[in-house]
C-alpha cells in the first residue's frame, strides 16, 4: 500500500463530460465527470476545472481510483463566479479539467499508526477517497473520521461511511452537527476531539476544511500534546 500511496502522478489537461449531477439541499452538488482511461491519481489529490479559459477552481476528488470517472463534492457560494458556473453545468456538457494536482495524501509513515481524519463540510471530500482506498488495501490500524456539518441534511457520503463502519471494525465514524436539535450530536469537531483525546493518542491527524476550523483544530491538538509533525492539513 505504501508503494501505491507514493506513486508518482503527472498532471495534464483533458476534456471531460458531466456524467451525473445530484443535488443535496440548496447549496451542495455531487457531480461525476468522465476521465481518460489512462488518468490516475493518488487518493487525497484534487483537480482544477477551467471555465471559459479564464476561471480555474480546484476541487478534491471524492472517489477512489478507478477507470472512467471521478466524483466531486461542490458547495455553491453566492457571489462566486466559479460557483455560478458550476450551478449552470448540465449533464452531457463538456469542460476542461487539469489534474491530478496536490500533495494532501497519506504519508507513508502513517500506515503504521492510528489515523484521525477531521473535516468540516465539503472538506470531507479527500477522505471519501483516502479512507475506502486504504481499507480495501488491508489497513489494519484504527481509523477515526470526525466530520462536522451545520445541519443533518448537509451530511455528505452518509450511506457510504455507515456501510464502511459496518464492514470494517477498525473504522470509527463521528458525525457532528452545530445546529442539531438533539444534544447528543450537537457541537463541533473540536468537541469530539476533546471527548476522545485519550483514544486519539499516538495518531497522525489529517484535517481539511475552512482555514478557521483547520487553525482551531491544530491549536487544540498541539495544546493536547500532539506534535506538529504528526498533523497534516489542507484548507480553503
Amino acid at each position: 500500500m505504501a508503494q501505491l500511496i507514493n506513486k508518482h502522478t503527472k498532471s495534464k489537461m483533458f476534456k471531460s463530460k458531466v456524467l451525473d449531477i445530484k443535488k443535496q439541499g440548496n447549496s451542495l452538488r455531487i457531480i461525476a465527470f468522465s476521465v481518460p482511461d489512462n488518468f490516475s491519481f493518488i487518493p487525497g489529490q484534487y483537480i482544477s476545472i477551467l471555465f471559459n479559459n479564464t476561471l480555474r477552481r480546484p476541487y478534491s476528488i471524492a472517489s477512489v481510483p478507478g477507470k472512467g470517472s471521478i466524483r466531486l463534492l461542490i458547495k455553491l457560494n453566492k457571489g462566486s463566479k466559479s460557483s455560478k458556473a458550476v450551478y449552470e453545468l448540465k449533464k452531457g456538457q463538456v469542460i476542461e479539467i487539469l489534474g491530478p494536482l496536490g500533495k494532501f495524501m497519506l504519508n507513508k509513515k502513517s500506515v503504521k499508526k492510528k489515523i484521525v481524519f477531521v473535516s468540516a463540510g465539503v472538506g470531507i471530500a479527500p477522505f471519501c477517497s483516502i479512507i475506502p482506498f486504504i481499507l480495501k488495501n488491508r489497513f489494519k490500524n484504527k481509523i477515526f473520521l470526525i466530520a462536522g456539518y451545520r445541519n443533518a441534511e448537509d451530511e455528505l457520503c452518509k450511506a457510504e461511511f455507515r456501510n464502511i463502519k459496518k464492514r470494517y471494525l477498525n473504522f470509527k465514524y463521528f458525525p457532528v452537527f452545530s445546529n442539531a436539535p438533539a444534544k447528543r450530536k450537537r457541537g463541533h469537531v473540536q468537541d469530539i476531539i476533546k471527548k476522545n483525546i485519550k483514544m486519539l493518542e499516538n495518531a497522525d491527524f489529517y484535517i481539511c476544511g475552512m482555514g478557521e476550523m483547520v487553525g482551531s483544530v491544530k491549536m487544540l491538538l498541539v495544546k493536547s500534546g500532539v506534535r506538529n509533525k504528526d498533523i497534516y492539513f489542507e484548507k480553503y
